[in-house]
């Protein structure tokens, strides 16, 4: 074949993905292995998450509609359990770490990528896979589109920094930017949903940055910067909130706010006794971009194994809230 500049761009990607790995250098614990539909980061040999690209079909029995890709799973803890769960039976949207509105509107049309009954994120391609001496760095893009034409009025950048596992725990800082391609306004708002103990009959307000634990480690204690939360809740003024699980061997997942977000410390959250932490913003106010307008938001997930104090989860939230 002429390898002329759009052939060999071409194959320059095939090879990309179709690298088994891309293997650390000797001062590196970590390796990429891309497989195309999948990439996996591991760090010493042993998975560390595992990066849907491609749509992963839904299991027997589970309609078509949850179709869906752009998101993590399974994600693993610092000793290699699998901490998040996919197509959980009392929520079959609900899918490892994801970044999803339920409530997003552009010329009068409601996109829906949280529950998936719209549209959904259709990733494209990833422009940076970098392996350094305590972190790796992925770089990605997708499209928000709606399932019946196709219209794409949202493009989504993710940039991740997977740090080096120390005193048993992982760092992931996520950088997640949202820019208005569309000729139009579009808005994102959480749920207008109501109903139920935890919302009193207002709107319960969740999308955003989200986690799913496997809800057959249940029960899980949530904790913020207040202390133990022992109710279900859809909001809370705090920076930080965590979600722990076990007994002889306990771990858990935080999720801390970086101060660069809109509204910081924003209190929208979606605290879960099933199995569900999310950090909901804008919440119950809708953000508004005009054609070509964009907005950023951080988070860093925390992976650790024993409980949000033996974690110091708030000090990990304070040490992030100094990163620039």
């Amino acid at each position: 074949m002429h390898l002329n500049r759009r052939n060999f761009i071409a194959a320059s990607t095939a090879a990309l993905a179709a690298s088994c790995a891309t293997k650390s250098t000797g001062k590196s614990p970590f390796s990429i292995a891309n497989y195309g539909k999948t990439l996996t980061v591991l760090e010493n040999e042993k998975p560390v998450f595992v990066f849907n690209t491609a749509p992963v079909d839904p299991p027997a029995g589970v309609g078509e509609r949850y179709r869906r890709s752009d998101y993590i799973h399974p994600l693993h803890s610092p000793s290699g359990a699998i901490v998040t769960e996919d197509f959980p039976k009392d929520h079959y949207h609900h899918r490892g770490v994801f970044w999803a509105w339920p409530n997003c509107q552009v010329k009068g049309r409601k996109l829906n990528i949280w529950e998936l009954e719209t549209g959904r994120s259709v990733f494209g391609q990833w422009t940076r896979l970098e392996i350094l001496r305590d972190e790796a760095r992925l770089e990605g893009s997708s499209q928000w589109k709606f399932d019946d034409d196709g219209f794409a009025p949202i493009n989504e950048q993710v940039a991740l920094t997977v740090h080096r596992t120390q005193h048993a725990q992982r760092a992931i800082d996520f950088k997640l930017t949202f820019t208005n391609i569309a000729d139009a306004d579009v808005s994102f708002q959480g749920s207008a949903a109501s109903g139920g103990t935890v919302s009193s009959g207002a709107p319960k307000g969740y999308g955003g940055f989200s986690y799913r634990p496997d809800a057959n480690t249940k029960p899980f204690t949530f904790t913020s910067i207040k202390g133990l939360e022992p109710e279900d809740r859809m909001s809370c003024p705090t920076p930080w909130a965590d979600i722990s699980w076990g007994t002889t061997e306990k771990r858990g997942v935080a999720i801390i706010q970086h101060p660069s977000n809109p509204g910081y410390p924003h209190p929208g959250w979606m605290f879960r006794h099933y199995g569900f932490l999310g950090a909901s913003w804008p919440h119950n106010d809708p953000h508004t971009l005009k054609p070509g307008e964009s907005f950023t938001l951080r988070y860093l997930l925390l992976i650790h194994e024993g409980d949000a104090t033996a974690a110091n989860v708030k000090g990990a939230a304070a040490r992030y809230a100094t990163t620039p």
